[in-house]
């Protein structure tokens, strides 16, 4: 099976980390921030330790992240402060990845779909379904995605319809063989 690329940016989950170490109040400047919008194993672990400490308004720094995660980290967490970007630009970076987040959720959603067309009964049902999930995940964050809804929305139904149509095609030259099969006996 081939594996599966989905949208990312190593180098924003580390800016993001970065201007989270070295500016702690920046923390509270940005909305949205939570521990799904990294998609790296090492940045959601070092993102979920920084942000348990900051709801239990405990002190957290590199200092105490570094001792917290010594030995649970690919990389030393150092790496992430070599070079400090711009904490004005923490608001963008987290717009990105929530951006990056929704087009993971969408590309599952839509990978599930392809799996469970075939098991289902009634179409319209399905469509609806997953029509309502595709705008949970769009609407969830109420802002504008690259992917605009309308696109999305788009696409998934072009996907559903195709694959249901490869179904009805399936069924089809199944029941023929069937019934050549049956009337030959």
């Amino acid at each position: 099976m081939e594996e599966q690329i989905f949208p990312t940016s190593l180098a924003i989950e580390q800016k993001v980390i970065s201007i989270l170490l070295m500016n702690p109040e920046a923390y509270k400047s940005v909305s949205g921030l939570h521990t799904d919008l990294f998609y790296f194993p090492d940045n959601r672990l070092i993102f979920e330790t920084y942000n348990k400490h900051i709801s239990e308004n405990k002190s957290i720094d590199i200092v105490i992240l570094s001792h917290i995660l010594k030995d649970k980290l690919k990389d030393p967490i150092e790496n992430y402060i070599l070079s400090v970007p711009d904490k004005k630009m923490l608001t963008e970076y987290v717009t990105i990845l929530a951006t990056l987040d929704n087009n993971r959720k969408i590309l599952a959603l839509s990978q599930r779909l392809a799996e469970d067309v075939s098991k289902t009964e009634d179409i319209d049902i399905f469509i609806n379904n997953a029509i309502e999930e595709l705008k949970d995940i769009l609407n969830n964050k109420k802002r504008k995605d690259i992917i605009s809804f309308n696109d999305a929305m788009n696409n998934a139904l072009q996907e559903i319809l195709e694959l249901e149509q490869g179904k009805k095609a399936f069924y089809s030259t199944t029941w023929e063989k069937l019934n050549k099969t049956s009337i030959i006996r």
